[in-house]
């Protein structure tokens, strides 16, 4: 379960995208608005973890690039 914190970071990280955008997510999903993004995340839904699950594991990357050179 994602916390406040990372819900409200990956809010932001979405509202700051193209108006255009659109996500697939897996098979058999058809492609998501922003909106629909947006309102997944604050759901807190199955859909919404994997988006909050993906924007986290992206930027962890980071901090373990910067960490081990």
């Amino acid at each position: 379960m994602a916390s406040a914190d990372e819900i409200q970071l990956v809010l932001n990280r979405i509202q700051n995208m193209p108006s255009n955008l659109k996500l697939v997510i897996g098979n058999g999903y058809s492609p998501l608005t922003k909106q629909q993004l947006i309102e997944h995340v604050k759901n807190n839904d199955e859909v919404g973890e994997l988006i909050i699950s993906a924007h986290m594991l992206y930027l962890r990357s980071f901090k373990e690039k910067n960490r081990f050179g």
